[in-house]
């Protein structure tokens, strides 16, 4: 639900210093989520909802990872390049999670040992 998504956001920034920056967490029926600067706004799928607890933790963390990114480094902002990634998965690590990459997104999720999101079952069951 909303709220939830909301105290993932608010307690990943806060984890890293931000606690005094204020980001409204939406959740909307989209393709995919949005990192908005301009707006301090995140929209996140509702879709995410149907893959799980993990998998919407880590889509919500993703998210304000790209605020993080810009405040941490804003000289030098890398989008889903290697700084977003090493601070992605510190993030990730606060939620007990670990992400296995392909390219931006991940190949694999798992929490305390267990995979719980492996992309390869997701491809295998469109058919």
């Amino acid at each position: 639900n909303q709220k939830d998504f909301q105290a993932i956001i608010d307690l990943t920034k806060e984890k890293f210093g931000f606690s005094h920056e204020t980001i409204q967490v939406n959740l909307k029926n989209t393709n995919r989520g949005f990192a908005r600067y301009r707006s301090m706004s995140i929209n996140l799928p509702d879709w995410i909802l149907k893959r799980g607890e993990h998998y919407a933790t880590y889509y919500a963390v993703h998210e304000i990872c790209h605020f993080l990114n810009r405040w941490l480094t804003p000289s030098f902002n890398d989008n889903h390049g290697p700084n977003f990634k090493k601070i992605e998965k510190m993030a990730m690590e606060l939620w007990g999670l670990k992400i296995e990459y392909a390219k931006a997104y991940p190949k694999a999720l798992y929490h305390a040992g267990q995979k719980v999101f492996d992309k390869k079952l997701l491809n295998s069951n469109k058919n």
